[in-house]
């Protein structure tokens, strides 16, 4: 009689990976918070939005609410199912947050007080365009893989990936021009 083999348990390699992401997206918004303390500074005028800050905040609580959960399917693995819902309802709730704080910084009326010059990355949560594309990845390494086993799953998920990033740089390249009003 042939065994099966048990059923893994805990997270797969996606959500380790994405959960060290998570970390990094933390250490960026600290960086962000730390600098707008710095006098004259653009993180300074920037974080003296209320809006600002909402999105700072949100986006911090998304980052540490992947990890949480990440972490509490490593200790409770029965929470499987749960866990991945709450995963891809956080990555899809921080794509869209991400994207409405570019979109919100971008049409900041800062008056000629400051400028945003290092748009679309900082000072925004979430590293701004990198923290969408990071979030985008994760939802697109959680598609079902259908028939591809491996290696041809994996390859051709970072080529979705690849064709993500590549699409959202165009979108933030043509919301700045419209914006701006730049050809």
């Amino acid at each position: 009689m042939i065994r099966e083999l048990p059923k893994r348990l805990g997270p797969t390699w996606v959500e380790i990976i994405f959960s060290l992401g998570c970390s990094l997206l933390i250490a960026s918004d600290v960086f962000v918070g730390r600098a707008s303390i710095l006098p004259q500074s653009a993180e300074m005028y920037y974080g003296s939005y209320p809006q600002a800050r909402a999105f700072h905040s949100a986006g911090v609580g998304l980052d540490i609410l992947f990890l949480v959960s990440t972490l509490a399917w490593i200790l409770f693995p029965a929470t499987e199912k749960v866990v991945r819902i709450v995963l891809v309802s956080v990555a899809a709730l921080g794509l869209v947050l991400c994207w409405s704080e570019l979109n919100w910084a971008l049409r900041l009326n800062t008056g000629g007080v400051f400028e945003l010059r290092d748009l679309p990355i900082r000072p925004l949560s979430n590293a701004g365009l990198l923290g969408a594309e990071f979030f985008g990845t994760y939802l697109v390494f959680r598609i079902p893989s259908g028939k591809l086993e491996g290696w041809q799953s994996v390859l051709v998920r970072l080529g979705l990936s690849v064709c993500l990033v590549t699409f959202q740089t165009m979108m933030w390249d043509g919301l700045s021009r419209s914006v701006l009003g730049t050809p």
